[in-house]
């Protein structure tokens, strides 16, 4: 069967691979899982994961994935995940670059080799190129050499995620491998994809240097001008860039000011290129540091009620994708509120959304992290969900989806 005639595969066809959970809970004198926003990669060598520690430390670690695992939404359920190395410090070690990064994005292990994507988390001007550095030997952390930063062609627009391309895809995205990502999830939305990106890249062009400029190509992103939206009006009184980014029409129910996406991966056998994060604002709309719902004076944007607030997931179709004009043209044919078991809310809003994930083709293992998911005070530490998609039969969607609402873009002036 050639991959364009592949089915497509529905929220179910993930759900229906989903093994349980386990918690990270873990510190040492260089950092804890507290506070985490749960970037993280999977490890094949010994089915563990990578994952951040506090936000501010930009420090990795790696934990033993449990073998039993437990489906239940009871958060003090969850089996804990044994410590195979204590957190170090990484991206300050990058004997290139600015080396200003004060984030960790998305992270993966690629050939034995551990890829750190990195970002500034405030960068006004969009000026920063740097993105990644390369842990030549992942399984000592605290030793192994760091090369980088590298730069990858997308900038900021790649640093969500990376995942491997199926074989029957690499030829279709020009021979490369692997593909990189972002959809919004800091601040200054002018040099972000607004709506999930897609580029595809080669790991090879890394190489042994200890820096360089890595090309990528691509295929899905949405400019600020151009966000994920279905339709275009000419009414400029919604007065925020050039969309309805706080849905104050009510009507935008696919890609808000409150859209993250944190993984996205082409699940294998289909032509499916699932995305996972959050989302909010659709039911209430929102604002930019206003009083939300509970009272709450939000640093950001935020929904007017503090629990309109969600895991999220967005499904495009390969085919379309590949065929569109322009790389802002694709529309998911599914998306929607994900899987909420690990949510929780205060009056900030949302925690245990998924806020990171990695994929592994040889094993079919997909994880998922929720940052801050065993408590609700924004404080705990990573839950992470596990899939295995070996063996897993695609579940198609049940109908064409109904067309969506509406999600109003505005049209700039010429």
């Amino acid at each position: 069967m050639a991959q364009s005639d592949l089915p497509r595969a529905s929220k179910q066809t993930i759900l229906d691979a989903f093994q349980g959970a386990f918690k990270i809970e873990h510190s040492n004198s260089v950092s804890e899982t507290a506070w985490s926003e749960g970037r993280i990669a999977y490890n094949p060598a010994n089915d563990s994961v990578f994952i951040e520690s506090h936000v501010y430390d930009l420090a990795i670690g790696e934990f033993k994935i449990p073998q039993n695992l437990s489906t239940s939404s009871n958060k003090s359920a969850l089996p804990s995940a044994q410590v195979l190395q204590s957190f170090t410090n990484v991206l300050n070690r990058a004997p290139t670059g600015r080396g200003s990064s004060d984030r960790i994005g998305g992270m993966a292990v690629i050939d034995g080799k551990l890829f750190v994507q990195g970002y500034v988390t405030y960068d006004a001007s969009g000026s920063v190129r740097d993105t990644t550095v390369v842990v030549d030997n992942p399984g000592n952390l605290s030793q192994s050499s760091v090369r980088g930063f590298f730069r990858m062609d997308g900038a900021a627009r790649v640093v969500n995620y990376l995942s491997p391309v199926p074989p029957e895809w690499q030829s279709e995205l020009g021979g490369n491998s692997w593909i990189a990502g972002n959809g919004s999830g800091m601040s200054i939305a002018s040099r972000l994809s607004n709506g999930p990106s897609l580029y595809s890249f080669e790991p090879d062009d890394f190489g042994s240097s200890s820096s360089g400029s890595i090309d990528t190509l691509e295929y899905m992103d949405y400019p600020v001008e151009h966000p994920l939206s279905t339709e275009v009006i000419t009414d400029t009184s919604f007065g925020y860039y050039d969309w309805d980014a706080f849905n104050v029409t009510l009507q935008n129910d696919m890609w808000t000011e409150l859209s993250s996406a944190w993984y996205g991966f082409i699940i294998p056998g289909t032509r499916t290129f699932a995305v996972i994060g959050s989302s909010g604002m659709h039911e209430s709309g929102g604002g930019y540091k206003i009083v939300n719902s509970a009272g709450f004076e939000c640093y950001g944007p935020c929904a007017k009620d503090n629990t309109d607030e969600h895991s999220f997931y967005w499904l495009f179709d390969m085919n379309e994708i590949l065929d569109a004009s322009l790389p802002w043209k694709p529309l998911p044919y599914e998306y929607g509120v994900f899987d909420d078991r690990f949510v929780g809310y205060n009056q900030q809003g949302a925690v245990g959304v998924p806020t990171g994930g990695a994929f592994d083709i040889e094993s079919g293992t997909l994880v998922i992290s929720h940052g801050g998911g065993t408590s609700n005070n924004g404080g705990g530490s990573p839950i992470v969900s596990v899939f295995k998609f070996d063996g897993v039969e695609i579940t198609p969607p049940l109908a064409a989806p109904a067309a969506p609402v509406v999600n109003l873009r505005i049209l700039p002036d010429e």
